[in-house]
């Protein structure tokens, strides 16, 4: 028995498949459906059922913002942008109010936004965002152009943003990212091992290869050939599931750009 199997023998007692059961009746206000939904596409390598339930929940969801957003999801883990692009376009039209669908819909251009090269309804989008998604993606910019200094200064309000929230994960990798940049003999160490301890706590949420590339730098930079080893051992692992499920070509696994 493996995920898949398994994931789908247990899929009726799935209180997240069940539209009757307690998660949508006692807790449907106190949890944070978008970010169930980004959980599953950690895992789905792991078990591919895990496409059916999104699309469960997101049934289960609809009429709402959380129901467009988990649609979209589901097409994400499918590998079928598009689809999830052109969903997550009327879905903003439908709930302008909602960050985490342009989020998500931004989140897959994010590499024409920060370069100043998006298309006019991408850019559109992004100008209407809320002020933490034009935040990061401001961040992200000063990343682009290796101005370390200011995305270190902003350093305390990336730290604000909590884990469920959509832009985690990138808010995680520019605080990382800033400390494994720090070339001052005296600090240099100090910041390496703080970014090994915080890429080990967002490789917990979703490991990535990015992650274990920017581990092994602060593995270099944090004097500890172990890690440098280890990092890179993890990423030619992530790298090899990655082309076994079709996720990327063999000639991407080293770039970790987005369009």
């Amino acid at each position: 028995m493996n995920g898949d199997s398994s994931g789908r023998l247990l899929a009726g007692e799935d209180p997240l498949q069940h539209r009757d059961s307690f998660v949508y009746t006692n807790l449907r206000d106190q949890l944070s459906f978008p970010y169930i939904a980004r959980r599953n596409g950690v895992f789905v390598l792991l078990d591919p059922s895990l496409n059916d339930r999104n699309q469960r929940m997101a049934f289960i969801l609809d009429p709402s913002a959380e129901g467009e957003y988990t649609h979209a999801f589901y097409f994400r883990m499918r590998r079928e942008p598009q689809r999830a692009d052109e969903r997550l376009k009327l879905a903003i039209g439908e709930y302008p109010a909602d960050g985490s669908l342009r989020a998500e819909f931004l989140r897959n251009w994010l590499g024409s936004l920060i370069r100043d090269q998006a298309a006019p309804d991408v850019t559109e989008i992004a100008a209407g965002a809320d002020p933490r998604s034009q935040f990061m993606i401001e961040i992200m910019r000063h990343a682009f152009k290796s101005e370390w200094q200011d995305v270190a200064r902003a350093d305390d309000r990336l730290a604000e943003i909590a884990w469920s929230d959509p832009w985690y994960a990138e808010a995680a990798e520019m605080r990382i990212n800033w400390r494994t940049h720090v070339m001052n003999p005296q600090v240099m160490k100090r910041y390496g091992e703080e970014a090994i301890a915080m890429i080990d706590r967002s490789c917990l949420l979703s490991p990535t290869l990015a992650l274990y590339g920017l581990r092994a730098r602060a593995g270099f930079n944090a004097a500890q050939p172990e890690i440098v080893v280890e990092s890179v051992s993890a990423y030619a692992k992530l790298a090899g599931r990655m082309v076994r499920f079709h996720i990327n070509p063999v000639d991407r696994c080293g770039r970790t750009r987005r369009r």
